[in-house]
C-alpha cells in the first residue's frame, strides 16, 4: 500500500505542467556590452570599444597600441535582423564581414556562432560585474580545439 501511494504521488507530481515563461529579447539587453574596455599588459594595451549607432546596431573596434605604434585588430558589429541577431566581424586578411549568429543570451552573457566558419566558430561575450567583460573564442582549427579569452576592464 505504502509503494502505491508514493507511486501515485510521483505520477501526480510527474503530471504536472510546469510553465516558464521566456521574456522576448530586446536588442537593447545588449546595452551592457557599451563602452571602451581594456587589457594592459607590459608594452601593450588591447582596447576594444563598443558604441550603440542606433536601436538595432551596436559598432565595435579593436586596437592592440604600444609605445610605437596603433594596429587595428578589427572592425566587428552586432545587429539585428529582422529575427536574427548577428554579430559580424571585419578580420585583416579575411575577404568580407564574417556572420556570427546569437546562438544563446542571457541577462550577463551572449553567444554567436558561425559552425561553417574555420576560427572561430563560436565567439561569446560573457559581463562580470560592473567592471569586467570576458570575451572568448573557440571552435576547432586543423583538427584541434582551440579557445582563447580575454579579460577585459571596463576604462569608459
Amino acid at each position: 500500500m505504502r509503494r502505491t501511494w508514493l507511486l501515485v504521488l510521483m505520477l501526480t507530481a510527474c503530471s504536472r505542467e510546469t510553465k516558464i515563461e521566456l521574456k522576448p529579447f530586446e536588442f537593447s539587453q545588449l546595452a551592457w556590452i557599451i563602452g571602451e574596455w581594456k587589457i594592459e599588459k607590459p608594452g601593450s594595451t588591447m582596447i576594444e570599444i563598443w558604441t550603440k549607432e542606433n536601436d538595432s546596431t551596436l559598432s565595435g573596434t579593436s586596437y592592440r597600441v604600444t609605445a610605437i605604434d596603433t594596429l587595428l585588430l578589427e572592425k566587428m558589429a552586432i545587429e539585428q535582423r529582422r529575427q536574427a541577431v548577428v554579430f559580424t566581424a571585419i578580420v585583416e586578411g579575411n575577404v568580407g564581414a564574417i556572420p556570427f549568429t546569437m546562438a544563446q543570451y542571457s541577462d550577463r552573457e551572449v553567444l554567436f556562432e558561425n559552425l561553417a566558419h574555420d576560427f572561430p566558430q563560436r565567439i561569446m561575450y560573457t559581463k562580470h560585474g560592473a567592471d569586467t567583460l570576458l570575451a572568448r573564442i573557440e571552435g576547432i582549427e586543423h583538427g584541434e580545439t582551440k579557445r582563447g579569452e580575454y579579460i577585459f576592464i571596463k576604462s569608459k
